[in-house]
């Protein structure tokens, strides 16, 4: 009898193997979004942002599950601080009309503390006979300036092996229809003196249960936007140059003696630059009073052990550096953080459709702050941070349900070893 640690993964990717369609298409992510609103010094607000993002976020397995089915809706919710909850929600729907035109829609949204993105997506496809497909994407937006459009192409084997190649247009309406949005009754206008383009090349290359890889590079070229207050509000015009990068990878492979290892990394960068009008600078009178610089580099090590029929054994590593840097009138000022962390659980099978598992994990951080004091950002300062897990892991067809439970496992001042630390849950159904 396999253990429970092939079963899950192993029937997972076989099923992947197995689908038509379009399954392992993702959805086209590149967007100014990712960029605009991410800031690296917002996860030091949660001192176990670390730790969290083991637990909170969909492990590199539950992915490789994902990428599996045509259709299906999945949330991952933790607490990020005693105010806010962090949310990762995925849906895609998938329809064929004929044997070569598909439709589809897939929702994205990521809430944390650093980072904010919230995507609609429809898509129609072609897949020619050779193999070469491609369509167009249209994202909707209550705003009628924020509409997205975009047009893909690549090459589909089968849902196992496939690359793609997108172009984004941002802002569709100011892109192509600028004169309509002089003035939007007592609104704010965005112009472009570049236009942002979205940038995305994505593959996954797939062997059964053997081993697979999938990759993803995307990018928003710098663009400048300028943003004219509404001619009720007092505050003055403002313009932002801004470009970004992202670069990711998640590898597995089976490795004998009952192992399956892989490693899940990323690199984000972001340059930015704010400017207002005050009428006494350069260039029209703007006058930058913002240049940041965003860095984020992680490493996520994994592993699954069969120990038995019932028994499986989990890890999880953790390797990040991060930084950001502002050059302003009152001086130059920079956050960089260090994380070296993991997570170890024993998995049991009670049932076929509920597990239980059990660990401890730790991450230790270590933060330097540099520049005057005016411009400090809030952090945890250097730490070391641990916690006991504990999980229910309920699962049914196509539905998975999985609750988190941790308990402290250092003193912070204001809570005791072994007291309630931080709660979890994720929800996925597929069909």
């Amino acid at each position: 009898m396999r253990s429970l640690a092939a079963r899950s993964l192993g029937a997972a990717l076989r099923l992947a193997a197995a689908l038509g369609a379009l399954a392992g298409a993702a959805p086209a992510r590149a967007a100014i979004e990712e960029y605009e609103n991410w800031s690296v010094s917002a996860y030091e607000l949660d001192d176990e942002n670390g730790l969290d993002d083991l637990l909170r976020g969909f492990t590199p397995w539950e992915d490789w599950q994902w990428r599996a089915s045509l259709n299906g809706a999945r949330v991952g919710m933790g607490c990020a601080t005693t105010q806010t909850w962090e949310v990762d929600l995925d849906a895609k729907l998938e329809q064929w009309l004929s044997r070569r035109v598909s439709v589809g829609y897939r929702h994205f949204q990521q809430e944390e503390l650093g980072e904010s993105v919230n995507l609609d997506e429809f898509r129609l496809a072609y897949r020619a006979p050779a193999g070469w497909w491609g369509g167009g994407t249209y994202r909707p937006s209550f705003d009628k300036q924020l509409h997205d459009a975009g047009l893909f192409a690549g090459w589909y084997g089968d849902s196992a092996h496939w690359a793609r190649a997108y172009l984004g247009f941002e802002d569709a309406l100011n892109n192509f229809w600028e004169g309509r949005t002089e003035y939007i009754e007592d609104k704010e206008r965005r112009t472009y003196e570049t236009n942002p383009r979205e940038l995305e090349l994505t593959a996954l290359w797939r062997e059964g249960d053997r081993w697979g890889a999938a990759a993803r590079l995307a990018g928003v070229p710098t663009y400048a936007r300028h943003l004219t207050p509404a001619p009720s509000d007092s505050a003055l015009p403002s313009r932002l140059t801004l470009a970004g990068w992202y670069a990711g990878a998640d590898l597995f492979a089976a490795a004998g003696r009952g192992w399956t290892l892989g490693l899940r990394a990323r690199w984000k960068g972001c340059d930015r630059t704010d400017e207002l009008d005050e009428g006494a600078g350069p260039d029209g009178g703007f006058a930058a009073y913002d240049v940041g610089r965003l860095r984020d580099a992680q490493a996520r090590p994994w592993g699954a052990k069969a120990l038995g029929a019932r028994w499986a054994l989990r890890i999880q590593g953790l390797a990040r550096w991060s930084s950001e840097t502002h050059d302003t009138p009152l001086g130059h000022h920079s956050l960089a953080t260090r994380h070296l962390g993991g997570q170890a659980t024993a998995v049991w099978e009670a049932w076929p459709f509920l597990s239980a598992e059990a660990g401890l994990a730790a991450d230790w951080v270590d933060v330097e702050q540099d520049g005057p004091p005016e411009l400090d950002v809030f952090t945890h300062g250097t730490r070391r941070e641990s916690r006991a897990v504990f999980a229910l892991d309920l699962h049914w067809r196509g539905a998975h349900l999985v609750l988190i439970e941790s308990l402290e496992g250092d003193d912070e001042g204001y809570q005791t070893v072994g007291f309630h630390d931080k709660g979890f849950a994720h929800l996925t159904i597929q069909f």
